[in-house]
C-alpha cells in the first residue's frame, strides 16, 4: 500500500487552506490575552492553552510588567535585560574620557587611520624596526615608545567595576522583591504544597498520605508519583506515532484506523530508494504512513512488556487547603537529607514519622507546570553523577574547540574570528542535545544545567581562548581588537537578525507546509519555534561579559553591549509574541542564578584589567642601538626601512609573557608611575573582591548545602494568606502530564476521574489527551490501567468537614 499517494490523501488535499493554517497559528500557537473586570477595574489576563477568544498581545503596547504573564522567569529576564542595558550605557558614559584619551595625541602622537569599529579603542600603532643588521622579514619587530597608561583612565575603570558590583547586588535585591511581590499578589499551588522526596516504596495509596498529613489541616490533593517513567516514554512515543498517522491520513478516517491495525502489516507498492531509506532510518525525515505503522508495531511490543508491572512510589505531592497548614507542616517536619536517609532525627516527633518509623524528607515543591513527571524517580546523587558526566563532555568539546581556534590562528588572523562565530551558532545546539540526556525533576533544574554549560562554552569561546592564544605583545594590535569588536557587533546585529529571520519556522510555514497533503498536516507546520529561556539568559550575560572582559582596551564595547541588549530586548519580545512556541511558566531560579554569573563576570573583568595594566605595552619594548642596518630585502624596503640609514634595535628586558598568577600586582622598574599606581589599586581590589565574591557565591551556598544535608532549612516568604486553595480561581494542582513537542496540549498521565479538571493547567479535551485510556492500553481493564499511572486525588473540603 502506497500511503503517500493514496486516494484519501488526494481527497483531503482539495480542502487545504493556508488561511486556515494561519488562523490556527494565530489562535492556537501565539499567546493571547483577554480583558476582564475585577471590582470595577479592568485588567488583561493571559489566555490558558486551549482557551478560546481574546486577542494577540501588542508588540509596542505590551508593558514590561505584563511580560510577567508568561511566568516569573521570563518576566525577570526582560527586567534583567532592561537593567543591564542601562548599566552598560552608564559604564560607557563613565569611560567616555578613556575613549577620548585613546583617540588623542597624548596617547599616541599620530593617530592611525582606524576603522569606525576601532574608534575609542587602545589600538596602538607599532613602528616596525630591525632587530638585526641584516634585516629581513623574519628579523622585524613591532616597537612603540608611546601608548602609555593614564591614571585617570584607570581610576574611571575602577569606578566602573565598583558601580557594576553595586548593580549586580541591587539587581539581586530587585529580583527578590519582585518575586515576593508576585508571590504575595497571587496564590499558586506552591504556596499550599509540600513534596515528600523519600516515600516508602509501597506507599502508593493517596488516602494513606491524606490521613497522615491531615494532622496539620485539610488536605485537598494528593499526587503519588510512581516509577513508571519507561511506560510514560513508550506511550508518549505511541501518541506521536498516532498523531503522525492522523496527519498522513488527514484525519481519523478508514486509512487512519487501517494504519493502527498493527496485527496486519502494511506494505508499500513501491520500495523506497536509498536516499529515502537513509532519511527515514537516520534522520527521521521523508516519513510516510507505512513508516509510522511499522514504528507503532515496534512500540506495541514494548508496551506489552510494561503491562501490569508493580510500581513503587517515587515522590508524593500534597496540597493543603490553607497556607497556614503548609507552613506548619514544613516548620515541624523539615529535616536534612542524611537524617531522613538514616531515619534518625531528634526534632521530628514520633507522630510525624510515616508509619511510625520513616523520617520523611519534605520540601516546598516547584510550581506544577515545572514538574517533569517522567523524571521523578531519579534521585539526587544519580543526577549529580549524570550532570558531572555531561559537563565533562562539554569541557572536552570546549578544549577541542580551543585547539581548532589555536590552529587556525597559525594560518590566518581572520580564520579564528570566523570559526568562533560559526561555533557560537552550532555548539549551543550540541550543548542542548547533551543536556537533554540528563534527567531533571523540574524544568528549572534542566534550564539551570543548560545555562551553566552554554555560559561555560560561550565565555571560553568568545573571551578566554582568544585571550590566552594571543601573544601578549599583540593585545593592543588592530587585528586583535577588531576581533573583539566583531563579536560585540554580532551580538548587536547578527544574532537579532537571525532571530527575526526565524529560518526553521519560516521554512516550515512558507515552504514545507505547501507540500502538505491535507489541512491537519499543514497545520502541523504552524506550531511555532521551540526555544529555551536559559539560552536567552546566557546570551545577555555573554554580551555583558565580553564587553567587560575587554573594556580596559576597548571601552567603546560598553556602548555596543548596551545597544545589543536594547535591540535584543525588542527582538526577543517580538519573537515571544509573534514567532515562538508559547512556553510553560517558569520560576525565578534562572534569574537568581544569572546574578551569580554576572558577579563572576564583573570579578573577571577586574582581574583581566589588572593583567592588562600590569603588562601594558609601554616604552622599553625595543631599545635603539648605535649599529646601522647594513642590508635589507625587498619586503623590508617596502616598509620604508633603508640600509645605512636606520638603526638596529634590541628587545627590552621587560617580561611580556602572561603572568601565571592573575592576582599578581608586582611592579617593575620599566613601569610609569601612573601604571604602578593602577596596578596596586587594581591588584588590591581584585584580591579583596575575589574573597568577597567567593564567600557570597560559593561560601553561602555551601553552608546552605551542608544545612540541606544535616538539618534542612525552611524560611517563610511574606505572610500567609487566609484564602483557601479551594477558593482560588484558576489555580493548578500537581496533575501528572507529559509535554510533547508536536502536540497542542500535554498528555495527562493519571486517572482524571478523581480530580477536578479546572485544576489542570490547560483547557481542552481531557479524555483525548490522556494516556490512562483504553486507546493507549486497550487490553487492560480500567482498574489495571489506573495502577500503572500516578494517582492524583481531590478531596473536597465538605468531605473533610463532614468527617470532622
Amino acid at each position: 500500500m502506497d500511503s503517500s499517494h493514496g486516494v484519501k490523501d488526494r481527497l483531503y488535499a482539495k480542502n487545504i487552506s493556508t488561511e486556515l493554517a494561519w488562523a490556527h497559528f494565530k489562535n492556537t500557537t501565539l499567546p493571547r490575552r483577554v480583558k476582564e473586570n475585577l471590582k470595577g477595574q479592568e485588567y488583561w489576563r493571559k489566555c490558558e492553552s486551549g482557551e478560546c477568544g481574546g486577542e494577540l498581545y501588542e508588540i509596542w503596547g505590551t508593558k514590561l510588567k505584563e511580560l510577567g504573564d508568561f511566568g516569573l522567569g521570563i518576566g525577570l529576564f526582560f527586567h534583567m535585560d532592561y537593567i543591564l542595558c542601562f548599566a552598560m550605557l552608564l559604564a560607557g558614559i563613565i569611560n567616555t574620557y578613556t575613549m577620548a584619551y585613546y583617540m588623542s595625541t597624548d596617547y599616541q602622537p599620530t593617530y592611525p587611520d582606524l576603522s569606525f569599529s576601532l574608534f575609542g579603542s587602545a589600538a596602538c600603532y607599532f613602528e616596525q624596526v630591525c632587530t638585526s643588521a641584516e634585516c629581513t622579514e623574519d628579523t622585524l619587530g613591532d616597537n612603540t615608545d608611546y601608548c602609555n597608561l593614564n591614571l585617570a583612565q584607570g581610576i574611571l575603570d575602577f569606578c566602573t567595576t565598583m558601580m557594576l558590583f553595586l548593580v549586580v547586588y541591587f539587581l539581586g535585591v530587585y529580583q527578590r522583591k519582585m518575586t515576593e511581590k508576585i508571590d504575595m499578589s497571587a496564590q499558586t499551588a506552591q504556596d499550599y504544597s509540600i513534596v515528600v522526596e523519600d516515600p516508602d516504596d509501597d506507599a502508593t495509596d493517596p488516602d494513606e498520605w491524606r490521613d497522615f498529613f491531615s494532622d496539620f489541616g485539610h488536605v485537598v490533593y494528593v499526587t503519588v508519583a510512581i516509577n513508571n517513567e519507561e511506560l510514560l516514554k513508550i506511550l508518549s512515543e505511541k501518541r506521536i506515532c498516532m498523531y503522525n498517522i492522523e496527519i498522513e491520513a488527514g484525519g481519523r478516517n478508514d486509512e487512519y484506523y487501517r494504519a493502527l491495525d498493527t496485527d496486519n502489516e502494511m506494505k508499500r507498492i513501491k520500495e523506497l530508494n536509498l536516499w529515502q531509506r537513509f532519511a527515514q532510518n537516520y534522520l527521521g525525515a521523508s516519513t510516510d504512513m507505512v513508516y509510522w505503522h511499522q514504528k507503532l508495531a515496534e512500540i506495541h511490543k514494548k508496551v506489552e512488556k510494561l503491562k501490569n508491572l508493580k510500581y513503587r512510589a517515587s515522590k508524593v505531592y500534597v496540597i493543603f487547603d490553607s497556607e497556614h497548614s503548609q507552613r506548619k507542616c514544613l516548620s515541624e517536619m523539615t529535616t536534612g537529607l542524611i537524617p531522613a536517609t538514616l531515619e534518625k532525627s531528634n526534632h521530628i516527633k514520633d507522630k510525624h514519622k510515616f508509619r511510625g518509623k520513616n523520617v520523611l524528607k519534605i520540601e516546598e515543591p516547584a510550581e506544577p507546570e515545572e514538574i517533569n513527571w517522567e523524571n521523578q524517580n531519579y534521585k539526587f546523587f544519580y543526577r549529580i553523577k549524570e550532570q558531572s558526566l555531561t559537563f565533562l563532555i562539554t569541557v572536552v568539546i570546549v578544549i577541542l574547540n580551543a585547539v581548532i581556534i589555536w590552529l587556525t590562528s597559525k594560518f590566518s588572523t581572520s580564520l579564528p574570528a570566523f570559526f568562533i562565530s560559526l561555533s557560537n551558532s552550532i555548539l549551543p545546539v550540541v550543548v542542548q542535545a547533551i543536556t537533554a540526556y540528563e534527567h531533571h525533576p523540574t524544568d528549572s533544574n534542566f534550564q539551570s544545567s543548560l545555562l551553566m554549560k552554554i555560559i561555560t562554552f560561550q565565555w571560553m569561546n568568545t573571551a578566554f581562548i582568544i585571550y590566552i592564544i594571543e601573544p601578549q605583545d599583540e593585545l593592543l594590535s588592530e587585528g586583535f581588537i577588531a576581533q573583539i569588536s566583531s563579536i560585540l557587533w554580532a551580538d548587536a546585529i547578527t544574532s537579532p537578525v537571525l532571530l527575526l529571520l526565524d529560518i526553521p519556522g519560516r521554512l516550515n510555514r512558507y515552504i514545507l507546509s505547501h507540500f502538505a497533503t491535507n489541512q491537519l498536516k499543514m497545520n502541523s507546520y504552524f506550531i511555532g519555534t521551540s526555544w529555551f529561556l536559559a539560552e536567552k539568559y546566557a546570551g545577555a550575560i555573554k554580551t555583558v561579559f565580553v564587553a567587560l572582559f575587554y573594556s580596559a582596551i576597548y571601552p567603546a564595547g560598553l556602548y555596543i553591549a548596551s545597544l545589543a541588549l536594547f535591540i535584543n530586548y525588542w527582538v526577543n519580545k517580538y519573537c515571544l509574541l509573534r514567532l515562538w512556541k508559547n512556553p510553560p511558566p517558569m520560576g525565578d531560579f534562572l534569574a537568581l542564578l544569572s546574578k551569580v554569573y554576572l558577579a563572576l563576570a564583573v570579578l573577571i573583568k577586574l582581574i583581566v584589567s589588572l593583567n592588562f595594566y600590569s603588562y601594558w605595552l609601554v616604552d622599553n619594548c625595543f631599545e635603539v642601538t648605535n649599529l646601522l642596518v647594513i642590508s635589507t630585502d625587498e619586503f623590508v624596503q617596502k616598509k620604508g626601512i633603508q640600509a645605512n640609514v636606520d638603526f638596529v634595535y634590541t628587545e627590552c628586558e621587560a617580561n611580556l609573557s602572561k603572568n601565571s598568577n592573575p592576582w599578581s600586582f608586582t611592579t617593575f622598574d620599566w613601569m610609569t608611575r601612573d601604571q604602578e599606581k593602577l596596578v596596586l589599586i587594581q591588584g588590591i581590589s581584585s584580591v579583596v573582591m575575589t574573597v568577597i565574591v567567593a564567600v557570597v557565591i560559593f561560601g553561602v551556598p555551601f553552608v546552605g548545602f551542608v544545612k540541606h544535608l544535616f538539618s534542612g532549612s525552611y524560611k517563610t516568604v511574606g505572610r500567609a494568606h487566609n484564602k483557601k486553595f479551594s477558593e482560588v480561581e484558576e489555580i493548578q494542582a500537581y496533575v501528572p502530564q507529559v509535554e510533547m513537542e508536536l502536540l497542542t496540549h500535554p498528555l495527562l498521565a493519571t486517572d482524571i476521574g478523581k480530580l477536578k479538571t479546572e485544576h489542570v493547567s490547560w483547557k481542552g479535551n481531557y479524555d483525548h489527551f490522556n494516556l490512562c485510556s483504553e486507546e493507549d492500553l486497550p487490553d487492560m481493564t480500567h482498574e489495571e490501567r489506573v495502577k500503572s499511572f500516578s494517582p492524583c486525588v481531590y478531596y473536597p473540603p465538605r468531605e473533610y468537614e463532614t468527617e470532622s
